[in-house]
């Protein structure tokens, strides 16, 4: 129980990481800092999604 809550956080900061990314492609004056930060993390939740995939689907 507690791996699909943990799941579910990870789903939801990674949807919102998503969103961030988005809006910075938007914006006219863009700070590279912040987004490969920003997709750096979003990577890393990517990955914890796959591992959860793969350990319990498979």
């Amino acid at each position: 129980m507690s791996d699909i809550i943990r799941l579910f956080i990870v789903m939801l900061i990674t949807i919102y990481l998503f969103f961030s990314v988005i809006m910075e492609f938007k914006k006219p004056q863009k700070s590279m800092f912040w987004f490969s930060i920003e997709v750096l993390f979003l990577l890393g939740m990517v990955l914890l999604i796959k591992e959860f995939f793969i350990k319990y689907i498979t």
